[in-house]
């Protein structure tokens, strides 16, 4: 009856979006500081997405810790020489090493 399509269509409004969903994407990024048009936020052709977000994360942590610090050649630098450290065991200078630890504190000592 039209009584029962109402209700159904009530309960659909009312309902909260699951975990995981477009909503809840768009709520997650509103904390994101990446700029998107900059070269840093690029994915490198020979880069796995699971690498490349990684990186993404990284890039947004340091950006929301440095801000107007530091510049956009820096956070490329940065991001890259993280990914290193993370996925290919590099090791930089100690003050390199403060600031990749700085903003990822789950990378190896």
């Amino acid at each position: 009856s039209g009584l029962g399509q109402h209700c159904a269509s009530r309960r659909r409004a009312t309902r909260r979006p699951p975990l995981g969903s477009a909503w809840s994407a768009r709520r997650a990024m509103s904390d994101f500081s990446v700029d998107f048009t900059k070269s840093y936020a690029r994915r490198r052709p020979d880069e796995p997405r699971s690498h490349y977000s990684s990186r993404l994360k990284f890039i947004n942590a340091l950006i929301k810790g440095e801000g107007d610090k530091i510049s956009d050649e820096r956070i490329e630098v940065m991001s890259h020489c993280y990914s290193n450290v993370k996925f290919l065991s590099n090791v930089y200078k100690d003050e390199i090493m403060d600031m990749l630890r700085k903003y990822d504190p789950e990378l190896p000592m």
